[in-house]
C-alpha cells in the first residue's frame, strides 16, 4: 500500500515549518559559534567557510564582552574595599575606562592571541553520543580565554523552555500571601531556587569548613 502521508497538506506544512525553524536557527551567530565548539558536530559547519567566519567574529566578540565583566567585577570588589570612598559604583565609567584601554597595544595582542588560539582549535572528532562536557568540563583545548568563551556559549539557553518554568516558579514564590518580600530578598531565594546545584556546594563547602574549625 502506497504511503501518501507525506502528500497530504498537514505533513507538508509541517516539513515547511521544521525547515524554516532549521534555517532561523542555523543562521545564528551563537549557534554557528556553538556548533564550531562542538567536536561531535564541527564538521557539519568547517565546510562552510562564511558560516565559520561568523562564528569567529563571534567568538571573539564575546571575548571582549567576558574581558569587559571581568574588568567591571575587578572594579566593583575596588570599590567595596574602599573605606574612604562613599560614592556608588559608576559601571559606565568602568566600562569607558576599559573601552580605552581597549584602544591600546595590549589589548591589540590579547586579541590577535584569542583569534590565534580560535584557529588553531581542531579537537579530535567525539560520537554523537557522547558528552560535551565531558571534554568542556576538563578544559580540553589547555586554552583558558576559549574555554571561558565556550562555557558562556553553552550557558545560552537553546529554547524557552526553563524561562517559562522560571517565570512558573516565580509565581509560586511570589504570592498573595508573601507579596511584601522585598526585592533584594526575592533575587536571593530565586538565585538559591534556580542554581540548587551551585547552592548546594556551597553549602557543603561551608559545611567542610565548619568542620574543619
Amino acid at each position: 500500500m502506497e504511503n501518501r502521508t507525506s502528500n497530504t497538506g498537514l505533513a507538508g506544512n509541517l516539513h515547511t515549518a521544521f525547515v524554516n525553524r532549521f534555517n532561523a536557527i542555523y543562521q545564528n551567530q551563537a549557534m554557528k559559534a556553538a556548533i564550531f565548539l562542538d567536536p561531535r558536530y564541527r564538521g557539519s559547519l568547517v565546510r562552510d567557510q562564511l558560516s565559520v567566519e561568523t562564528a569567529k567574529e563571534f567568538m571573539k566578540e564575546m571575548h571582549q564582552r567576558l574581558g569587559y565583566l571581568r574588568e567591571a567585577d575587578k572594579q566593583t570588589v575596588r570599590q567595596t574595599n574602599d573605606e574612604n570612598s562613599g560614592d556608588d559604583f559608576d559601571i559606565e565609567l568602568a566600562m569607558n575606562e576599559y573601552f580605552q584601554r581597549d584602544a591600546g597595544s595590549s589589548n591589540s595582542n590579547h586579541l590577535s592571541d584569542i583569534e590565534a588560539a580560535i584557529d588553531a582549535f581542531d579537537p579530535p572528532h567525539m560520537q554523537i553520543k557522547e558528552n560535551l562536557f565531558d571534554y568542556w568540563g576538563g578544559e580540553g583545548t589547555g586554552d583558558n580565554d576559549l574555554h571561558a568563551i565556550a562555557m558562556a556559549i553553552y550557558a545560552i539557553p537553546p529554547t524557552e523552555t526553563q524561562t517559562e518554568r522560571n517565570f512558573s516558579d516565580l509565581k509560586r514564590i511570589l504570592s498573595d500571601f508573601r507579596g511584601n518580600l522585598s526585592r533584594q530578598t526575592l533575587e536571593n531565594i530565586l538565585t538559591c531556587h534556580l542554581n540548587k546545584d551551585l547552592y548546594l556546594d556551597v553549602i557543603d563547602k561551608q559545611l567542610k569548613i565548619i568542620r574543619k574549625k
